[in-house]
């Protein structure tokens, strides 16, 4: 897998299998204010994966890299733009190659701007003859 046309996904729950040196991306697309949670739940006898959240350009804003069995990560978005999600196993640690994990991720929209001013209504009216 690549950074650039990692497999865009809906908002939700997935369950994948990740190999040392061949990490696994997840693009997303969010809005400025929206704040993007990812869990990663996984199976340490098999391995310790890390997540981690970056803009396209690679750079890394957020990430989790924990050594339990749940990675997670919380990121309120600056500006609007695509993200991508990567998935790394840091040690392969079981008997099969790679290991599996569950990804969640949520998405808390902002708010949309307040509208424009409407003007004050007048509740006077012309009388009709």
């Amino acid at each position: 897998d690549s950074i650039i046309g990692g497999a865009p996904r809906e908002v939700g729950t997935l369950s994948a299998n990740v190999c040392t040196g061949d990490d696994d991306y997840y693009d997303f697309f969010l809005a400025g204010g929206d704040t993007i949670t990812v869990t990663a739940t996984f199976d340490t006898g098999e391995g310790n994966i890390d997540i981690e959240l970056s803009r396209l350009l690679g750079i890394v804003i957020a990430s989790s890299r924990g050594s339990g069995n749940t990675d997670t990560f919380s990121y309120t978005a600056l500006s609007l733009g695509f993200f991508s999600v990567r998935v790394v196993l840091q040690q392969d640690a079981g008997c099969t190659l790679g290991a599996g994990y569950t990804l969640d991720v949520l998405v808390s929209f902002a708010p949309p701007p307040p509208g424009p001013m409407c003007p004050a209504k007048s509740w006077a009216r012309a009388s009709r003859r």
